[in-house]
C-alpha cells in the first residue's frame, strides 16, 4: 500500500479532498487520480522529506526512554517542585 495526499491547483475537487491520506494498491490508479484530474498536486512526497528524519530521532528516544526507564518528573524533583512525605 502505498499513501498519497493531494492538493488541488484550481480550488475545489470534488473526487478527491485535499489533504485527506488515500491508500493505493498500486502506481496505475495514482496515474489515473493524475491523468484525470490535471489540477491535482501530490504533496505527500513533500511530508516524507521532513517526516521520516523525526520518526527515525523519535524511535531513538522512545528505544532510550525504554532502555533506562527514566521517571515522567525527574527534572521536577531535580529541581525539588516535588516533595515526597513518608510516615
Amino acid at each position: 500500500m502505498k499513501y498519497y495526499a493531494f492538493r488541488s491547483g484550481l480550488g475545489y475537487n470534488s473526487m478527491i479532498r485535499e489533504g485527506k491520506v488515500y491508500a493505493f494498491t498500486g502506481n496505475e490508479t495514482l496515474k489515473y487520480i493524475l491523468e484525470t484530474n490535471y489540477d491535482l498536486v501530490e504533496i505527500m512526497s513533500i511530508f516524507r522529506v521532513h517526516l521520516i528524519p523525526m520518526l527515525y530521532i523519535l524511535g531513538k528516544y522512545i528505544k532510550f526512554k525504554k532502555k533506562y526507564k527514566m521517571p515522567q518528573d525527574l527534572l521536577r524533583r531535580e529541581l525539588g517542585l516535588i516533595h515526597f512525605v513518608f510516615n
